[in-house]
């Protein structure tokens, strides 16, 4: 509650537009974006970012964390979240795989505290493969800072769908970003520059942030753009900070949750006043993710 900096994984927002098929290709799982009950599944001592509720276990199902080896990482297990949209595929930032190349990440699915084994949910694969996307640092530092991880199967199968494992939604290439209102985010980051990650993720609520509001936040078209989202918090002390990166931003639309932004990297994660911090806007690659996931690739 008393960090400066805080915690960005997930969305969940009030509904754009209202569709009848929740993807918006049959390649992606018609089974998706649907969270077990939480009424009665909170966990006790659960850490919480400033203004923040306690997660459940239960509550993003589509979470993975992406890990490397405890003692290469500055700020504890965690190098980036991520969220399952198939079987066999995740999304993440393009930016966690800038240090690690992908033999030395694993992705953990099923997982609420990465410092135990919880239960058999819980299930770590290798990644086969990693699309960075193909204009990725193109027209500044951070920009199209998406990637697509398949991870490699085992006994023949990718994750083991159930109430903590699930995929998540993918937008449609022409959802509207303006009616996403009442929004909260959680990750695993470190509130403070000092500070190892919490073991157990933290929530808070967040506003999506006009575009216009945003160029001038970041300095121009440059540093933003039409292929960025752009959140807030009342207090101005929330943002991305390590371990974050590459967590979904899912929002409630058409009665599931849908992934409508990634995580990306922030330049004041740790200073006193930070204001609106980004996401990748994720309409903007379906196309790109869908020619990726093709049993073809």
């Amino acid at each position: 509650m008393n960090g400066i900096c805080d915690t960005a994984a997930f969305l969940t927002c009030a509904p754009a537009r209202q569709r009848n098929d929740p993807q918006p290709d049959s390649a992606l799982p018609s089974e998706c974006g649907l969270a077990a009950e939480n009424s009665d599944l909170y966990i006790g001592g659960l850490a919480k970012v400033r203004g923040g509720t306690t997660a459940s276990y239960f509550s993003n199902p589509w979470m993975v964390i992406l890990l490397t080896p405890r003692e290469e990482l500055r700020f504890g297990k965690a190098l980036c979240g991520g969220a399952i949209i198939t079987e066999d595929h995740v999304l993440t930032s393009a930016v966690c795989f800038d240090t690690y190349g992908s033999h030395s990440v694993v992705v953990r699915a099923g997982d609420f505290n990465v410092d135990f084994v919880e239960t058999s949910f819980e299930e770590e694969f290798d990644i086969d493969k990693v699309w960075i996307h193909e204009q990725y640092k193109e027209l500044g530092k951070y920009d199209n800072s998406i990637a697509l991880v398949k991870i490699q199967r085992k006994n023949g199968r990718g994750f083991r769908f159930n109430e903590r494992v699930r995929p998540i939604c993918l937008p449609s290439a022409d959802d509207s970003y303006e009616n996403l209102e009442a929004c909260s985010v959680a990750g695993f980051g470190s509130r403070r520059q000092s500070d190892q990650q919490p073991t157990q993720p933290r929530e808070a609520s967040v506003s999506v942030v006009s575009d216009a509001s945003c160029e001038e936040r970041f300095g121009g078209s440059a540093l933003f753009s039409s292929t960025d989202i752009c959140l807030s918090d009342p207090s101005g002390f929330i943002s991305a900070c390590p371990g974050d990166l590459g967590g979904p931003l899912a929002c409630t639309a058409y009665g599931r949750k849908v992934l409508y932004g990634i995580m990306s990297a922030q330049t004041s994660c740790f200073t006193s006043q930070l204001g609106p911090f980004k996401g990748v806007r994720v309409s903007k690659y379906i196309r790109w993710i869908l020619e990726k996931i093709d049993p073809a690739s």
